[in-house]
């Protein structure tokens, strides 16, 4: 069905995974190579809709191929030649196209609408520097309607791109030298991500700035479970990677009950790794109390630095 007598070239295939645009000589036009779209019926690749000439808006007399859609989805791009045998120029349009409004030429069928996608941008950098990584950047789909995997690389920025479909995906960065980074994202509207790459060596050290306790408690408070889910994330997608969980106090009040309560608090964090599918044996703890501060105890703006938990690669 989508192949005709004639030569049919230039094809491109919506991120959507089902809506096939490309140009032919041999499907009826307005001119020698028209523009046309096809969408897949199922799940297979051998069912197909009648192809649909995109209409006179976009096709002409004589030569029409290379359509393309911006990310958002708005823009049409293609390449054009309005003599038979003349150069070709490229061309932007609006991405929604109508039928011819004279009714003495015949109707051009109309093409069925754009499968609507958000724009996912983002930007891969290191854990502990922030400076941007270089990384290939996989997008996979996670509901089941929609079959949907694209690789992208970064640019020198260490910055990323995708036009997806509405729906859930998981996001995985990967880097000679690092841990492979993950993240999940609900694509409904433009969105911004960043991944933070752990660099992968055995003694390398990273801070969770933003665990968050109850003061004098080892309760975990909810702003603490965006980090731990990165670092499960990361642990699961790393299988060979041990940690060593430390957790430090400030120096104020009895030396004992802070060495208990950092101790309490790493256990903590391997407990919540643990039900988020962490095997427990590759995550072991200590706890140093205030016997290793990171900077002044003197004042409460210095002395909050020395509250923390950090992790350490023991096993790569």
């Amino acid at each position: 069905m989508l192949n005709s007598p004639g030569f049919e070239f230039a094809p491109w295939l919506a991120p959507d995974g089902r809506t096939l645009y490309f140009s032919s000589y041999g499907h009826a036009g307005y001119g020698g190579a028209d523009i046309f779209v096809s969408t897949r019926l199922d799940d297979t690749w051998s069912k197909w809709s009648e192809p649909r000439n995109l209409g006179p808006t976009l096709n002409g007399p004589g030569f029409d191929a290379y359509f393309m859609l911006s990310p958002d989805g708005k823009q049409a791009y293609y390449a054009a030649s309005r003599t038979t045998n003349g150069p070709a120029e490229l061309y932007r349009t609006a991405a929604s196209v109508t039928p011819p409004t004279d009714t003495t030429k015949p109707a051009a069928p109309e093409a069925p609408a754009v499968a609507r996608r958000a724009l996912l941008t983002g930007k891969v950098i290191d854990a502990k520097t922030r400076a941007a990584v270089k990384a290939e950047v996989k997008a996979i789909r996670l509901d089941n309607d929609i079959a949907f995997n694209a690789t992208v690389r970064t640019d020198a920025s260490g910055s990323f791109q995708f036009s997806l479909p509405p729906g859930s995906y998981r996001l995985a960065a990967a880097s000679p030298n690092y841990l492979t980074g993950t993240d999940t994202v609900r694509m409904v509207a433009t969105l911004t991500r960043e991944i933070a790459l752990v660099p992968a060596a055995v003694g390398g050290k990273l801070e969770l700035p933003t665990l968050i306790f109850a003061q004098g408690k080892y309760t975990l408070l909810p702003a603490s479970y965006a980090e731990l889910n990165r670092l499960a994330r990361t642990l699961t997608d790393n299988p060979t990677v041990s940690i060593r969980l430390e957790g430090h106090t400030d120096n104020q009040g009895n030396a004992d009950l802070n060495q208990k309560l950092s101790e309490d608090r790493v256990k903590e964090v391997r407990r919540y790794l643990v039900t988020r599918g962490v095997a427990e044996g590759r995550i072991t703890t200590v706890g140093f109390g205030g016997s290793k501060p990171r900077a002044s105890n003197a004042k409460e703006e210095t002395r909050k630095l020395n509250r923390r938990v950090e992790f350490t690669i023991t096993k790569q």
